[in-house]
């Protein structure tokens, strides 16, 4: 005749034969719903380059500081201002971006009337998410959400706790 055991000590039982448990390495699109079986970093810079936040004019914003309401300044296109669009690597010397809604464009030149500061619609490497940094923690349950973060991280797989199944009776 089978013999009754509380509940809890069966759980017990159960939680011991388990542990510890094997670890598997899967691809993130396998991963959801798994459970990390250790920390997570990021391997690469969000973003991975130093870019424009907005489409319009790179430019070294000490060389607009004279621009005023009134008295423009013009700027030689492709010598001291650049074309670039959202994302864009910025060219190297630019640091800002003047909006493509705030010049006035005339053939090869670019006029505008306030200065840009340093940094205005730049952002810089590593803004979103540095390399290095700790993306989920071990443990951490896998969401949909969290694979789009993985994958801007750098990460293409993961290592997860071995799925176990247990049935009480």
């Amino acid at each position: 005749m089978a013999q009754m055991i509380p509940l809890e000590d069966y759980v017990s039982q159960v939680l011991e034969a388990l542990s510890p448990l094997k670890e598997d390495r899967l691809e993130l699109g396998r991963a959801h719903r798994r459970v990390l079986a250790e920390d997570v970093t990021a391997t690469v810079p969000v973003p991975p380059w130093t870019n424009s936040a907005m489409d319009g004019y790179a430019v070294n914003a000490r060389s607009t500081f004279a621009a005023r309401e009134g008295h423009p300044l013009t700027l030689k296109a492709g010598e001291t201002c650049f074309a670039v669009n959202t994302g864009h690597p910025m060219p190297e010397g630019c640091d800002a971006v003047i909006m493509i809604e705030q010049v006035v464009l005339d053939g090869g030149s670019v006029t505008i009337e306030a200065p840009a500061f340093p940094w205005q619609h730049v952002r810089r490497i590593g803004e979103d998410i540095v390399a290095t940094e700790l993306l989920f923690p071990r443990n951490h349950q896998l969401r949909p959400w969290d694979v789009g973060a993985l994958l801007s991280g750098g990460i293409w797989d993961v290592p997860v706790w071995e799925r176990v199944t247990v049935r009480i009776i």
